[in-house]
């Protein structure tokens, strides 16, 4: 017997075991600020782009540039807090932490600053690794 290693969609094959891959495609709308809050849309999909029909977790930090590299050191002073949807375990306050979708994928982060006009970008980290990156967070 040979040995192989593949990569179906969902799943590592490691010789003769299967391992289970849990990989989302995430779409992230950046809403337009209201009074000192701007809302972003984390939108968790399979790997096929459907939208999950099951609970997804995912990590998020905030960062200072559009490639993510630089973890936020200027946190917004309003906080950062679950909108309409999912929910958020903070490991670092206001900054970054898992982000819980609900049954459909969806979690919305509401980021509240009403200190001059910085700008984030939501970084994701999927279970598999892949760093999807916001378009800018820009208050005004």
């Amino acid at each position: 017997m040979s040995w192989r290693e593949y990569l179906n969609v969902g799943q590592l094959v490691l010789g003769n075991k299967a391992v289970p891959v849990k990989g989302y495609d995430v779409v992230m709308t950046v809403g337009a600020e209201a009074g000192n809050a701007i809302d972003v849309a984390v939108q968790l999909n399979d790997p096929e782009g459907k939208a999950l029909t099951e609970v997804g977790v995912v990590d998020f930090y905030l960062a200072d540039d559009a490639a993510g590299i630089i973890p936020t050191a200027a946190v917004p002073d309003g906080g950062i807090a679950v909108g309409a949807a999912g929910g958020m375990i903070e490991t670092l306050a206001n900054a970054a932490g898992k982000l819980i979708s609900d049954a459909t994928g969806l979690v919305n982060v509401a980021i509240d600053d009403a200190t001059g006009t910085p700008t984030w970008y939501l970084v994701i980290v999927t279970p598999n690794g892949e760093v999807i990156i916001s378009d800018a967070i820009t208050f005004a």
